[in-house]
């Protein structure tokens, strides 16, 4: 399947990709190319979240985190960021500085690595390039720079579909020397190396997609990782006032949590929800890793049923006990 294939299917799941029409006359009109639709930026925004936990709050090394909208590519600006960082890790390396830009498309994206040629479909004119360039002494640069490669690739590994998790990675690294200022190695003066890493967040989420596409029988399934995923849980709905009362207690508790949840209550005006396999269905074309059916039982015995979008498994949990799990499900990787 090559790439316009996979992107149509995507399309498909819908809430991911906006297509965006060619020019021409009616009959002539068709899909050139996508954009991110809402679901697509909260997938990249949870993206980012990771990517600033694992290059910035949980490094060995001092880690600075810096955010702006231009492009970061003058040896001017990265020079700035090196003297500021230097100043606050106290003159010592390794530190890194963590770089957050909105920049304009260039070529500089098609040196990243993928085996899928997306380029012709989505091609946006800027995107937001996270960057961690690791400064450090030139007696470690080359040891630092296999290790730092190394933990970026199981990085990408952690979140992509084991079935085909070996094909992409997209992450790039380089090596390279700057002469700004000389720091110290032991009780001699030298220029410092820098080792860069750099992402592109929104043709991740895009990669990320199309290695989460899979199917299970006849029915499409998006397996995006429960870190990763826009929504981690979702209610199912149902006509019984109830246990529509008790939906939302549980879905209102998880929100406090900062768990976010999918649930839309049905009023009286609204259509019948469909039957549970529908409901689900459109729970795994979602991505949601976990969904919540409340039967008519869980109000004489309180329990209800965690449904895995993966293993299909539901684990019946007591209604006290539903933060606490979720919590626990969504803190491991």
């Amino acid at each position: 399947m090559n790439c316009r294939e996979i992107l149509s299917e995507i399309f498909g799941l819908k809430y991911f990709l906006s297509p965006l029409l060619s020019r021409g006359s009616a009959s002539t009109q068709g899909i050139s190319r996508y954009k991110l639709f809402p679901c697509g930026h909260l997938l990249a925004e949870n993206i980012k979240k990771e990517w600033v936990r694992s290059c910035v709050l949980r490094r060995e090394e001092p880690a600075f985190l810096y955010s702006q909208q231009g492009n970061c590519e003058s040896e001017t600006d990265l020079q700035d960021m090196f003297l500021t960082t230097k100043e606050l890790s106290n003159g010592k390396v390794p530190f890194i500085v963590a770089n957050i830009a909105r920049e304009i498309a260039s070529q500089t994206d098609s040196e990243m690595k993928t085996d899928l040629d997306w380029r012709p479909y989505f091609s946006p004119s800027q995107f937001t390039s996270l960057r961690a360039s690791l400064f450090v002494t030139p007696s470690r640069g080359q040891q630092l720079f296999y290790h730092w490669q190394s933990q970026r690739k199981y990085w990408w590994r952690k979140f992509v579909t084991p079935s085909r998790g070996q094909q992409l990675f997209y992450h790039w690294q380089s090596q390279r020397k700057y002469w700004w200022r000389k720091i110290k190695d032991g009780r001699k003066k030298t220029v410092p190396y820098l080792i860069e890493s750099r992402l592109n967040l929104e043709v991740a989420a895009l990669m990320f997609l199309c290695q989460g596409l899979t199917l299970r029988g006849d029915r499409k399934v998006l397996r995006l990782h429960r870190r990763l995923a826009p929504y981690k849980v979702a209610f199912l709905n149902s006509t019984d006032d109830e246990l529509k009362s008790l939906a939302v207690y549980l879905y209102e508790n998880l929100r406090q949590s900062h768990i976010y949840c999918l649930f839309t209550p049905l009023d009286s005006s609204s259509k019948s929800p469909g039957s549970i396999e529908s409901q689900l269905s459109a729970n795994d074309k979602l991505g949601v890793p976990y969904s919540i059916l409340i039967r008519d039982t869980a109000l004489q015995d309180g329990l209800i049923s965690i449904r895995n979008r993966d293993t299909t498994l539901e684990e019946k949990v007591h209604i006290s006990k539903v933060n606490d799990y979720i919590e626990s499900l969504l803190k491991n990787y």
